[in-house]
């Protein structure tokens, strides 16, 4: 099966039951303006697996479209989701059996999508966990913005803060901070002289901008700490 054949059109019915899921379970809190339109890379961290889509979908304000990796796409229990939620699938070297060659039609899928004037969300981590801190990002991202841009495509990028309170807890709350765009346009012209150092340039600028909108905090050992201060705070302040 292709990347063509797996990927289809959002459909509404998919984001309507994921929306009323993550609205039934957390408390959902939205934090910054609103999305600006046209070409957009969202960049968030991936704190909590399958569910980090639907709490962007939740509150973006606009139909985004996220990258899946490929094997989510078959022979797994939310597989028709996946392939009818618009999503583009990824092939990864650490999933077995997987050609990660493939990988060129995920990046044409993504400039398509972006030349269209579409929102694209990743997780540039590459992968979802709960140590609390931003791991170090991937390149991708980077090489999809600068790509399309120096293609004259421009694309704006805001990066999304997840915070979870307590992922597995219901009715805790979750906060999606969404940061403003910020401007990359000394790293596009670098990047017709040095790819390489212009990607990198570009991933450590994402990398402070999403550090900002999140709470570092180790889940098992400073989190009480820092709800304990949140009370004290909301208290002195009188809220």
């Amino acid at each position: 099966m292709t990347a063509t054949s797996q990927t289809t059109r959002p459909r509404a019915w998919v984001w309507t039951l994921a929306r009323l899921a993550i609205q039934t379970f957390y408390r959902v809190e939205r934090v910054g303006e609103a999305l600006p339109s046209g070409a957009l890379l969202l960049l968030a961290n991936h704190p909590n697996a399958l569910l980090d889509p639907a709490v962007i979908q939740t509150t973006a304000g606009r139909q985004v479209r996220f990258l899946a990796k490929s094997t989510l796409f078959q022979r797994h229990p939310l597989s028709v989701f996946i392939r009818n939620s618009g999503a583009i699938p990824v092939y990864r070297r650490i999933d077995p059996g997987v050609d990660a060659t493939r990988n060129v039609e995920m990046f044409s899928a993504v400039e398509s999508a972006l030349a269209g004037g579409e929102a694209i969300c990743l997780f540039p981590e590459g992968m979802s966990h709960d140590h609390g801190k931003l791991e170090t990002l991937r390149t991708g991202a980077s090489r999809m913005a600068l790509s399309s841009t120096s293609r004259g495509h421009p694309v704006k990028i805001v990066p999304v803060g997840l915070n979870f309170d307590h992922s597995s807890a219901f009715r805790s709350r979750v906060t999606a901070v969404f940061g403003q765009t910020f401007e990359y346009d000394d790293i596009v012209a670098d990047y017709r002289n040095d790819e390489a150092v212009a990607v990198r340039d570009l991933t450590e600028r994402i990398s402070h901008r999403l550090r900002q909108l999140m709470v570092e905090a180790n889940p098992r050992d400073d989190l009480s700490l820092v709800a304990r201060i949140d009370r004290l705070y909301a208290s002195a302040r009188g809220v």
